[in-house]
């Protein structure tokens, strides 16, 4: 069937890109943006081909054979087999969802707080927010607004260079939002142009550093815990109600001006 030719098309060129993507890279996005979502629509097509090719085969081996005793006892196993195969099918999501895997994993992402990503979108566009909340790697998708660094999908070793200046910001980053010296804050935020800071209200808590990923990724969870065991408090907490633009039960985004206007 010429109409199966459209698959290895899309493979092809969906390999293509991807190869031009790394000679070019980041000036036509990541890599595997281009095989990501194709690959798994044409597996998905190939695969219902393959099933109803043998489902068919199946049910029509049987007009092949001239005794017909044997053509009715072929006709029911063949239709016994492709009831099972059918059942099978049906059965698979739910038995995936019961070893809590999704069906279908599309890997999408969700926006936790979409009031979050509301607000955002009512700032100037031309704004840099910091954050090591997990939340802050929808914000480019959702509110349309700048990063100053993002963790996964964004810490991506592609180029030492590249890579080399995600580190520096990220630890830059974890060290100022942990500080206890609102000096190294300011310098921070006047270093990196930094105009809103979304901070999680947990972020302050011994729990949220031990469990979190992004900061044992850099190595840069160990020495907050110890300063957190010992009663250290961070200048940001302090500032979470004075600089404070949005807040939620589990957000709290502060404005940069009102954190350099503060007193030392």
């Amino acid at each position: 069937m010429r109409e199966i030719d459209i698959l290895p098309q899309i493979l092809i060129a969906s390999v293509s890109w991807f190869l031009i993507a790394h000679a070019l890279l980041f000036k036509l996005h990541l890599p595997n943006r281009y095989t990501e979502h194709s690959f798994r629509i044409v597996v998905a097509i190939a695969a219902t081909i393959t099933i109803t090719s043998l489902l068919d085969t199946l049910l029509n081996y049987q007009l092949s054979i001239p005794n017909p005793k044997s053509k009715i006892l072929n006709l029911k196993s063949k239709i016994t087999l492709s009831f099972l195969i059918a059942f099978a099918l049906f059965l698979y999501p739910p038995i995936l969802k019961l070893q809590d895997y999704s069906f279908a994993a599309d890997s999408y992402a969700v926006a936790e707080v979409p009031a979050l990503h509301k607000f955002f979108l009512s700032q100037p566009k031309d704004i840099t927010i910091a954050s090591i909340a997990k939340e802050a790697n929808n914000i480019p998708s959702f509110a349309y607004r700048s990063i100053l660094v993002g963790g996964q999908g964004y810490a991506l070793p592609y180029h030492k260079k590249y890579y080399a200046q995600i580190q520096q910001r990220t630890l830059d980053l974890i060290s100022a939002q942990y500080s206890t010296d609102l000096k190294q804050v300011r310098r921070f935020i006047q270093s990196y142009g930094v105009d809103l800071w979304l901070l999680e209200r947990a972020a302050f808590t011994l729990y949220y550093v031990e469990n979190n990923n992004w900061m044992e990724e850099f190595q840069a969870k160990q020495p907050i815990v110890e300063k957190i065991k010992k009663g250290t408090i961070p200048t940001l907490s302090t500032l979470l109600d004075k600089c404070s633009v949005f807040d939620t039960e589990t957000f709290a985004v502060l404005q940069a001006s009102c954190i350099l206007k503060q007193p030392n």
